[in-house]
């Protein structure tokens, strides 16, 4: 707050310094007083760089006097950031008699200040932004012959509407949002040089910060599956009639009730100056007034972005997003995309799905609203679809919502909504895992009289269907198993084995099994210890057996491997 009082004081402290200059005939509004009622307070977004306050109306101006020049500032305790203008004039149109000669009020921004008098209609005067304030500069002229007052004020009847003002609520150290009108005019010749009215200024509140969106991934719910294997991928089930449980669902929440508003309509972005002056001016046509002013240029955009997406996924989105409250609110795709109706399996979305590909390992999902409602929910249910060894091992796919478009605005915006660029920390989503099943053989031996066989298999080929609440992760697929040894000497070299097949009964090419005994695999004797098998394949087993070649003992002991979790994880649900 300290920020605005310095700035507000500068102000007050030149209006002062003009002041003093001023002599002879006076020029003093007495009257003045800001009319800002709790109606109009509205709430400024804490996402946005271009929120529009409420309108400030200083009415009853008693003037005396001709005023040559007039400006009127108004001090904002946050930047100004109201719609660049570019060439754009507005002019004096006062009635009855139209003026001779066209004297264009120009500004760099589309915040106007109208100015009407009794005597005349509305005249409407762009603004000028500089930092936390904008200047409204009036030419003052008598149109008519002998009459005492000018176009710009007149006696006992000006009244001042400053509107379409935007400010940077993003960042802002105080919620409250102020606004403090200034006036200084220039008399003419004989009546004074400079007066200033109200040196302290006049002001209220025009607006209070909130933040404005959220979102949420599943608590309870793990993603599904929790991790993607390089060999699974993760594909959308054959033969679906229902929509499967997304790979993630994604809960968008407006926490302020129109918060999430239209291009134009009821609830949207536009300012409340009325877009076409010619029509409301009852001119059939005029070169002097510009359409467009106070007009937002897109209605809110609300993005869900993923990244580090591997570059042979496609993403799909539901098209359309029904409000969680049922209240008719409803998001859609922005660009209205064409949805895909297959392929089968992904059903069941309100108005269909849509294909987004990644670039650059990013995808944008842009919702705009379609109605306004109140403050709600949207849950938006994604599927990461991608095939099987297409991918690499990768950390996670994260998942962030924000506003757009989103950049840093300085001065008057060219885009009417502009939010600030998310500085939050992304949510992650699934990884992408080797495809791995290490086996435990607990002893093994070849100690004199000893011998142990050991075999391992690759069961890719997965025929047991789908347990509830733990899908299959078995995709066909070829690989090796590596196997070391630790024991009572100097560790063996480890043994590769041979590619295992998954198993095929119409091209049987690689065998799935490989057995041996294990002399043969180290290359000596006299070992007795345990092994470990790493196999770059799921749903590997393993089977060892103990011999004795002497026949003192005449028996054999078996048993299968213990599959040990690790980055497959049995306790994550990727299946065995």
């Amino acid at each position: 707050m300290s920020d605005f009082r310095t700035k507000i004081l500068g102000v007050a402290a030149m209006g002062v310094a003009f002041a003093g200059l001023s002599f002879g005939q006076t020029f003093v509004p007495t009257t003045c007083a800001a009319n800002i009622t709790p109606t109009n307070n509205p709430t400024l977004r804490a996402e946005g760089e271009t929120e529009l306050v409420a309108d400030a109306v200083w009415t009853g101006c008693t003037v005396g006097g001709a005023p040559t020049t007039a400006v009127l500032y108004a001090a904002l305790s946050l930047p100004v950031t109201s719609k660049a203008i570019s060439g754009n004039q507005f002019s004096a149109l006062p009635a009855p008699v139209a003026p001779a000669t066209t004297v264009p009020y120009q500004g760099n921004s589309d915040a106007v200040l109208i100015v009407q008098t009794a005597a005349f209609a509305p005249q409407y005067v762009a603004g000028t932004v500089a930092g936390t304030s904008v200047s409204f500069s009036l030419p003052c002229t008598n149109n008519t012959a002998g009459l005492a007052t000018s176009n710009c004020l007149q006696i006992g009847a000006t009244t001042f509407t400053v509107t379409n003002v935007r400010v940077n609520a993003s960042g802002a150290a105080n919620p409250q949002v102020t606004e403090t009108l200034l006036l200084q005019v220039a008399l003419a010749p004989g009546n004074g040089t400079v007066n200033v009215s109200t040196a302290g200024g006049i002001g209220g509140n025009v607006g209070y910060i909130l933040p404005s969106l959220s979102y949420s991934l599943p608590a309870t719910t793990p993603l599904v599956p929790a991790v993607f294997t390089i060999c699974a991928g993760n594909t959308i089930p054959a033969g679906g009639t229902a929509a499967p449980t997304p790979n993630t669902t994604v809960t968008i929440k407006e926490l302020v009730a129109g918060a999430f508003k239209l291009v134009a309509g009821v609830g949207s972005e536009a300012g409340s100056f009325p877009a076409n002056y010619a029509v409301v001016l009852g001119v059939a046509a005029t070169p002097y007034l510009t359409t467009g002013i106070g007009t937002a240029t897109q209605a809110t955009n609300i993005t869900v972005a993923l990244a580090n997406v591997p570059a042979s996924a496609t993403v799909y989105a539901p098209q359309t997003i029904a409000s969680a409250s049922a209240n008719g609110f409803s998001l859609t795709l922005a660009g209205s995309p064409v949805p895909v109706t297959s392929p089968t399996g992904l059903v069941g979305l309100n108005g269909g799905v849509v294909a987004f590909t990644p670039t650059n390992g990013t995808v944008s999902i842009v919702y705009t609203p379609t109605a306004t409602g109140t403050g709600t929910t949207f849950a938006v249910p994604l599927y990461i679809i991608f095939a099987g060894n297409t991918a690499s091992v990768q950390g996670p796919i994260t998942a962030a919502v924000y506003y757009t478009p989103a950049a840093a605005v300085s001065g008057p915006a060219s885009l009417i909504p502009t939010f600030a660029v998310s500085t939050a920390a992304a949510s992650n989503l699934q990884s992408i895992v080797a495809c791995n099943t290490t086996l435990l053989f607990p002893y093994v031996t070849n100690a004199t009289g000893f011998e142990t066989g050991i075999a391992t298999a690759n069961t890719t080929t997965d025929n047991l269907g789908t347990i509830p609440g733990k899908p299959s992760a078995s995709t066909p697929v070829n690989g090796t198993c590596t196997l070391n040894f630790y024991g009572n000497a100097a560790q063996p070299t480890a043994t590769v084995t041979p590619s295992l097949g998954a198993y095929s009964s119409t091209a049987p090419t690689v065998v799935p099994i490989y057995a041996n005994i294990l002399t043969t695999m180290i290359g000596s004797s006299g070992f007795s210890g345990y092994a470990i098998a790493s196999c770059n394949f799921l749903e590997a087993h393993g089977f060892a057996f103990i011999t004795d070649t002497t026949g003192t003992f005449s028996g054999t002991e078996g048993y299968l491997a213990v599959v040990v979790p690790g980055t497959r994880g049995e306790a994550l649900g990727t299946g065995e």
